[in-house]
C-alpha cells in the first residue's frame, strides 16, 4: 500500500470511527420498552485494530501526512519544490546577459554583429527560451513580462528586415522597453553577487575574530 492509499484509508476508517461513537455516544435515551439500537461496540474495536494492523498508528485525530511538500512561497511568489536561490539567480545572470545584448544591438540598428546580422533575433530568441524555461521554476511575473517583450521584438529583428532597415524607427522604443526589465534583472545579480563574500573579506573577518580571541585570553589571564 502506498503513502497515498494508506493515506485515503485512514481518512475513510476516521470518518467510519467518528460516526460509529458518535452513534454509541449521542443516542437519545430510549423510553421503556422501544427497540434498542445495536451494541456498536464490538464494531468500533475491530476498526480499531485494522487500522494498527494496517500500519496507521497515528491518532484518529491527527490529518494524514502528505508525501510531496508544497511549493515554497516568498512574497507572494511560489518557487517549485527543489529549485533554490542559486539556481535561480543562475537563470537572472543568463537572462541578463542576452538583454544586455540585444539592448545593445538594438541601438545599432541591429547591424554590425556578422554578416547574416542576426544577433537580434538570436537575442530575443534566447531571452524567451530561457524566461520560458524559469517560468516552470517560479511565478515571479518578471520571467512573463520577458517573454511578452521578447517576443514583440521578434518580428521586427528578423535578418531579412534588418538587412532592409525595414522597422528601423521602431528599435529606439524597444530599446528603452528592454533597459527597463534588464535594469531589473541588473539590481538582482548584483544583490547576489554583493551577498558573496571576498576573499579580502573572508581575511579581514578572520583577523577580527581572532584578535577577539587574543583579547579574551589576555583578559583571562589578568584576572588569574
Amino acid at each position: 500500500m502506498t503513502g497515498n492509499d494508506l493515506a485515503a484509508y485512514v481518512q475513510a476508517a476516521r470518518s467510519t470511527f467518528n460516526l460509529l461513537r458518535n452513534l454509541t455516544r449521542n443516542r437519545e435515551p430510549e423510553e421503556p420498552g422501544a427497540p434498542q439500537p445495536p451494541d456498536l461496540s464490538e464494531d468500533i474495536r475491530r476498526l480499531r485494530d485494522d487500522l494498527v494492523a494496517s500500519g496507521a498508528t497515528e491518532s484518529l485525530n491527527t490529518a494524514p501526512v502528505l508525501e510531496n511538500p508544497p511549493p515554497t512561497s516568498s512574497g507572494g511568489t511560489v518557487v517549485r519544490p527543489g529549485v533554490d536561490a542559486e539556481r535561480l539567480a543562475w537563470q537572472d545572470g543568463i537572462i541578463r546577459g542576452e538583454l544586455w545584448l540585444l539592448e545593445g544591438h538594438l541601438k545599432n540598428n541591429c547591424i554590425g554583429c556578422g554578416e547574416d546580422i542576426s544577433c537580434c533575433w538570436k537575442h530575443s530568441t534566447n531571452s524567451i527560451d530561457v524566461a520560458r524555461e524559469t517560468m516552470s521554476m517560479t511565478t515571479d511575473p518578471l520571467y512573463p513580462e520577458t517573454v511578452e517583450l521578447a517576443e514583440r521584438i521578434k518580428p521586427f529583428v528578423h535578418p531579412d528586415d534588418v538587412r532592409a532597415a525595414k522597422y528601423v524607427d521602431k528599435y529606439p522604443a524597444f530599446v528603452i522597453q528592454v533597459s527597463e526589465i534588464r535594469t531589473r534583472f541588473e539590481a538582482r545579480v548584483m544583490a547576489n553577487a554583493r551577498s558573496e563574500i571576498t576573499l579580502e573579506e573572508a581575511k579581514a573577518e578572520a583577523a577580527r575574530i581572532a584578535a577577539e580571541r587574543v583579547q579574551k585570553q589576555w583578559e583571562s589571564t589578568e584576572k588569574t
